[in-house]
């Protein structure tokens, strides 16, 4: 049997993973290894390999960016190839996993927030002015800001679907409330409370 590079191993994946709903971001991640590492041998991609490509993807631009590569995308990189590799070695399509015991930087996401408790204490509070948002909108009491006025209130509730139109609903406490329509005009989307019947 052929050595299998890493070109045709991310080949083989990409039949596996294409038509699932993350295949872009996972490609999109993948792409810098093949790149990279394509022409080598699959088997051969080590802790110590991946560290060695590391080091050259931290001086390359983003694309997107132009900015260095941040170590919380090359962090995302590791865990897709590590993804593949697992897959790989589970499928038989080689022998054992290499990546299996690599390691990222431990980088922390734009994504994740840590708060401290100073800082938790301080938005507790104001937690409690938004409880009415979260049930069903208040059902639309107050609606000032309805028409183009400076009141505080939701227009809509986030469950409701723009071109959707329903003229009145029953909420789960049993009460009518008014709903919203969305009318194409020349000048562009018109909002609007539905008559009453």
């Amino acid at each position: 049997m052929d050595e299998i590079t890493v070109r045709d191993l991310y080949g083989r994946w990409e039949k596996v993973r294409r038509f699932t709903r993350s295949w872009r971001l996972e490609r999109a991640r993948l792409e810098p290894f093949v790149r990279l590492a394509g022409d080598r041998p699959a088997i051969e991609i080590t802790p110590e390999a991946w560290s060695d490509l590391r080091a050259i993807r931290m001086y390359e631009a983003s694309p997107r960016t132009g900015r260095r590569v941040s170590a919380a995308t090359l962090d995302t990189e590791l865990l897709r190839a590590k993804q593949m590799y697992a897959w790989a070695a589970v499928a038989g399509v080689l022998p054992s996993n290499p990546l299996a015991t690599a390691h990222g930087a431990g980088a922390r996401t734009a994504r994740e927030t840590w708060l401290t408790w100073g800082q938790v204490e301080t938005l507790l509070p104001e937690s409690g002015r938004l409880a009415p948002f979260a049930e069903g909108q208040a059902d639309h009491v107050g609606a000032a800001g309805f028409g183009g006025g400076e009141g505080e209130r939701a227009t809509a509730s986030p469950d409701e679907v723009g071109g959707v139109r329903a003229d009145r609903e029953e909420t789960a406490a049993g009460r009518r409330r008014d709903t919203i329509k969305h009318e194409q005009t020349p000048g562009g989307t018109r909002l609007g409370r539905l008559p009453a019947r």
